[in-house]
């Protein structure tokens, strides 16, 4: 099988959708055997390009303004969001040359849509959109929207053809392989000695400098919590927020770390974002404290927390040191929210964990 995959990486929009593209990439190496080519952004981090080299699959460099270069068009050309889309579709394209015909296609990018589906149509038998915007159509065969949404079934309703496969909803989290060899270690929290904060590969809006501050201020009160913070291995400030860290015996320092379910399976509570990282968390049982980082993470925050997972602390430009202070002392005060929680983010999660092969794969058999 040949598969190309669209998505962007950066500082600004952070690294869930590479990551969970690279998780549905290396099912698909695993399990279809599949060779897999990634057109992504030409400034994306490089720790993502060598991590994307270094699983086996070839990188493909989209430069910033499309295909303005390539095809030698002025920015100033390029002004409608059509025209950006169908010049991206062309420089994709383009880095195809001498590659068979793909039996895949995925596309997980916000300003991507119809317009640049229809070009890439030719190249592929099936293409697969993964979205959690649901604010513009697609021309596609699978749609794969894993995030929490009042009238789920409906929000793709005009968007994507009568023919095309809605994947909706967590039980179609594209999870890490890791989450699942952790599967035996699920269990539901019940204290609060153990407390894992991270907010994504970088942290754009600079939370986890809030939640230290927080910590600080909480003194005495919080020295027989153990704290560990990743800051992400695209986080600018890792070296302010590593000394903040220095003084705190009870806080724990990571720059990055790469075996975040066993981290997850060895905490009781977490504070971070919403994105794939929500949905990583309830697999293992972790209720959280959620701050909303990005606008598209609000819808699917607030049903969570409709439905008793998290504590939504609201979005992050009103989130400040004394909102998580306060938040966590109200936590420590009535630990029996944390076994409510944490019950309630293992049955919205059952359906994923008990499953012995990722259901999206047997879709993409199926319809590839």
């Amino acid at each position: 099988m040949r598969v190309g995959i669209r998505v962007n990486a950066s500082s600004d929009i952070g690294l869930g959708h590479v990551m969970r593209c690279m998780t549905l990439a290396e099912m698909l190496q695993k399990w279809c055997r599949a060779k897999i080519h990634f057109w992504i952004n030409d400034d994306a981090p490089a720790t993502i390009v060598d991590d994307l080299s270094a699983r086996g699959f070839k990188v493909i460099f989209i430069p910033g303004e499309a295909s303005a270069s390539l095809y030698e068009r002025s920015a100033d050309r390029i002004q409608d969001q059509a025209s950006k889309q169908i010049y991206d579709a062309w420089a994709c394209i383009a880095g195809l040359q001498g590659v068979d015909e793909l039996e895949l296609i995925v596309v997980d990018h916000y300003e991507l849509g119809e317009q640049w589906e229809i070009q890439l149509l030719p190249s592929c038998r099936k293409l697969m959109v993964i979205d959690d915007l649901a604010n513009r159509r697609h021309c596609c065969h699978i749609l794969l929207d894993q995030n929490l949404a009042p009238d789920m079934e409906l929000r793709y309703q005009g968007l994507v053809p009568e023919t095309c496969v809605k994947l909706l909803g967590p039980a179609y989290t594209l999870l890490r392989s890791s989450f699942f060899e952790y599967r035996s270690e699920v269990r539901f929290r019940h204290d609060c000695c153990h407390i894992l904060v991270n907010f994504g590969g970088s942290d754009p809006t600079n939370e986890t400098e809030k939640v230290i501050a927080a910590i600080r201020s909480g003194g005495s009160r919080f020295d027989h919590i153990r704290f560990s913070i990743v800051a992400g291995q695209a986080n600018i400030r890792q070296q302010e927020i590593a000394k903040m860290c220095q003084p705190l015996d009870h806080v724990t320092y990571y720059s990055r770390h790469n075996d975040m379910a066993g981290l997850l399976a060895s905490v009781d509570v977490a504070i971070g974002a919403g994105g794939i990282s929500l949905w990583e968390r309830a697999f293992m049982g972790v209720p959280a404290l959620v701050v909303s980082v990005a606008a598209n993470q609000t819808e699917a925050v607030l049903e969570a927390e409709r439905l008793g997972m998290v504590w939504h602390l609201g979005a992050s430009e009103v989130v400040s040191e004394g909102t998580v202070l306060s938040a966590l002392e109200q936590l420590l005060n009535d630990r029996t929210q944390i076994k409510e929680k944490s019950l309630k983010c293992l049955e919205v999660m059952q359906p994923l964990i008990n499953k012995g092969i990722h259901p999206i794969l047997s879709v993409i058999e199926k319809n590839a």
